[in-house]
């Protein structure tokens, strides 16, 4: 939170809350125009596709309660008062910086730490990512630039040590988050039927569980980045949210069978199963073993084409992250194509790839992809994200290993190569 005094605090202490009463209120006609041209604002700035999905997927809410603004890691409050008096570029930043307090989970993740010294450590990492990338923060806010690209964790040790030499430097005594809920709270903090919209009416605000909160988290951030993606926006995640992604994306395919499967069709010199790979054993994933241990270059091609919606887009990229989290290959090209072959990047990291920029939106056409990678590439196999409206034939063939993966066309047939069909 941004109280008078400029600092940001989280609420985490569950006593406070009796001191508190959080009651939201509904906003005058003024003040709601404000939230909402600010929020405008928000989605049509061009380099903000990452931030504008953010937002979308925020509620708001205003209270008298609080005397700035908070997040219960889901939603957002405002006192009606104090943010309408910010300038734009003041509410824009504010918005912005709770968000990323629910973004990087930080009512959640404080564990046993000081929740004031914890607070300070995740106001450093937000402030500092915020002011590099050009946006304006209300006045006074911790933002020491030596703290920029670290993990609040990090931080916070850090100022930790310093608390020690000098008690009292980084005091705080004001909440800016709000504590997460028990499992089975009312999560509403409303009866049923009652909910806000856009600010709302009179009731509580609501406090979801931390499960609660995990979950919504997890859906918003895989959807903005994604969003980043399509619209050509990647390099504009912050770095800390890229790293996490492994963790949050969720794949839906058998993949320890279909490599299994794979690998099994290669060439006998180069995969053994007389000395199972043990990175995997662990796992209960039982591949062979391959010299140096390794994939070698897995290959991909991504339909992009207008037939393609954004739900299908988001579960091809979440496929792939999975094999980098998972199976770790030497690299991974990745081929982009609608009616032409729009891209062909070839990315050695999970990082590297969520940062490519995708583009497409055009009709179908296979051909190029398969006399690309027939021609050009180096990978031990090729794996087609698509949902199979293209024209194609057997002659196409590349005489190298092809899997497709079809979603949401259950009675597509495969020229050749083999088919792994999906859907939601």
């Amino acid at each position: 939170m941004y109280p008078p005094t400029g600092r940001v605090f989280i609420f985490t202490s569950s006593t406070l809350i009796t001191e508190i009463l959080m009651k939201r209120i509904t906003p005058t006609q003024e003040q709601q125009e404000v939230l909402s041209r600010t929020l405008t604002h928000i989605l049509i700035r061009p380099d903000n596709a990452f931030y504008a999905s953010l937002a979308l997927g925020a509620e708001t809410y205003w209270s008298n309660d609080i005397p700035t603004a908070a997040t219960n890691g889901k939603d957002l409050v405002f006192n009606p008062q104090w943010f309408t008096a910010l300038n734009k570029e003041e509410r824009i930043g504010l918005i912005l910086h709770e968000l990323m307090h629910m973004v990087y989970h930080h009512t959640i993740r404080i564990g046993n730490r000081d929740p004031e010294l914890w607070n300070v450590a995740g106001d450093h990492v937000i402030n500092t990512e915020l002011t590099k990338s050009g946006y304006t923060l209300p006045k006074g806010g911790c933002c020491d630039m030596r703290f920029q690209n670290m993990e609040t964790e990090d931080v916070y040790n850090i100022l930790w040590d310093e608390e020690q030499q000098q008690p009292g430097k980084h005091k705080n005594n004001m909440p800016d988050l709000l504590p997460p809920g028990d499992e089975d709270s009312d999560s509403q903090g409303q009866s049923a039927g009652e909910k806000s919209q856009g600010g709302g009416g009179e009731g509580n605000i609501p406090t979801p569980s931390k499960e609660e909160i995990e979950q919504h988290i997890k859906e918003q951030l895989v959807q903005a980045v994604q969003s980043a993606q399509l619209k050509g926006q990647a390099g504009s995640i912050p770095g800390n949210i890229v790293r996490d992604l492994q963790n949050l994306l969720q794949p839906k395919l058998p993949w320890k069978q279909i490599l299994r499967k794979f690998l099994f069709s290669m060439n006998k010199t180069d995969y053994s199963w007389t000395k199972p790979n043990r990175r995997y054993i662990h796992q209960g994933i039982i591949l062979p073993s391959l010299h140096g241990e390794s994939l070698g270059q897995i290959d991909f091609a991504i339909d992009t084409s207008g037939s393609v919606s954004v739900a299908d887009f988001n579960r091809f990229i979440s496929e792939i992250a999975y094999v980098f989290k998972q199976f770790k290959p030497d690299g991974v090209g990745v081929y982009q194509f609608d009616h032409i072959l729009q891209a062909t990047d070839k990315v050695a990291t999970l990082s590297d790839f969520m940062r490519l920029k995708f583009k497409g939106g055009g009709g179908t056409n296979i051909e190029p992809v398969l006399e690309y990678y027939k021609t050009q590439s180096k990978g031990k196999a090729l794996i087609v994200l698509t949902d199979g409206y293209f024209h194609h034939t057997a002659e196409m063939n590349p005489n190298k290993p092809v899997i497709w993966l079809i979603y949401d066309n259950p009675n597509w047939q495969p020229p050749f190569g083999k088919a792994v069909y999906f859907d939601n």
